[in-house]
């Protein structure tokens, strides 16, 4: 559980305080109970993946001192051409098999394209992939109201984000940013109640904003409301395009780095270490049997007479 609660003063000022089975501290109220009495609850996920792009950087910088992961240029074409071709093992959020196959048909051409495709690549809103791809290369997208143009034009007609919701109520009914926010909480958790307030309101200011009939606005909201049950937050999804960018861009430029470091991060899985071995295999990258003059801790690169190797580590000897 990642759920980390925090608050202006000392917090058992605010709720009732207990010890967890680790002896850690929790608080004795859920989630919801949280919120309401005026708590902020994060979510702090740990990403392996970020631990794999600190050891590839610091196996770069031992040749490129002054390497830095976030200045590598957003437009790298080895890059999208390495994704359209499938090769994303080890490739944050876009190695599964479904995943691999709409890489290739996506044809990525930008850092936005990734972004756009780990939000729409889950349940729900994957339905919408294909109608996506039609307006990608060339269709015309249909649209109810000329200003939802604005609101989702280049996610080509399909509204993926939770921010495109928001505009949406904003652009066409004169919704505050913070109303359009409630709106879009009570969509996400299908409140009944909420959605027909939300419904009555949002009629009313469709039709004082833009002189938006009421059967038009009806059909607008209800598409807005489809959307809304998964939309995914653009925030999240940009901060995710960035490391599978970084992961996927390394892969393309420095890949015995790269590959080093995806190994050195499944010592204990077997498993794990036989399909990267193989991938490595493919991508021409030899695997230098355990040395105990040259092997280190982990898997390292390696100079040879051919270019470059990896080294086993002697971590990932069994016992």
């Amino acid at each position: 559980a990642a759920g980390v609660v925090i608050g202006d003063r000392p917090l058992d000022e605010h709720v009732p305080l207990t010890r967890g089975n680790e002896g850690e501290v929790v608080t004795q109220y859920d989630m919801g109970a949280i919120t309401e009495v005026g708590l902020l609850k994060m979510d702090f996920l740990g990403l392996k993946n970020l631990t794999v792009i600190h050891q590839a950087v610091t196996h770069i910088r031992k040749h490129i001192p002054d390497f830095d992961i976030e200045k590598v240029p957003l437009n790298d074409q080895p890059t999208f051409d390495m994704l359209n071709r499938g090769e994303t093992m080890g490739v944050f959020q876009l190695e599964s098999g479904g995943m691999v196959e709409t890489c290739k048909k996506y044809e990525i051409r930008s850092i936005d394209d990734i972004i756009d495709l780990i939000a729409v690549y889950r349940p729900g809103a994957m339905d919408f992939i294909d109608q996506m791809l039609d307006v990608k290369k060339g269709k015309k997208a249909m649209y109810e109201h000329p200003l939802l143009e604005q609101v989702c034009g280049n996610t080509y007609g399909v509204m993926i984000y939770q921010e495109q919701v928001q505009n949406a109520a904003k652009l066409l009914a004169g919704y505050t940013l913070g109303g359009a926010d409630l709106l879009r909480r009570a969509m996400g958790k299908k409140d009944v109640e909420k959605m027909a307030k939300e419904r009555v309101k949002f009629i009313e200011g469709a039709k004082k904003t833009n002189d938006i009939n009421e059967k038009l606005a009806n059909a607008i909201f209800d598409k807005i409301n489809a959307f809304a049950g998964y939309g995914f937050n653009k925030s999240h999804s940009a901060c995710y395009g960035h490391i599978s960018y970084w992961t996927a861009y390394m892969k393309a430029n420095h890949p015995v780095e790269f590959m080093a470091a995806l190994l050195s991060n499944e010592v204990n899985n077997t498993d794990k270490i036989t399909v990267f071995v193989a991938e490595c295999h493919r991508m021409k990258i030899e695997i230098l049997p355990p040395n105990l003059n040259k092997s280190l801790l982990r898997f390292s690169p390696e100079k040879i007479k051919s270019g470059q190797a990896i080294r086993y580590g002697l971590a990932a000897i069994k016992n």
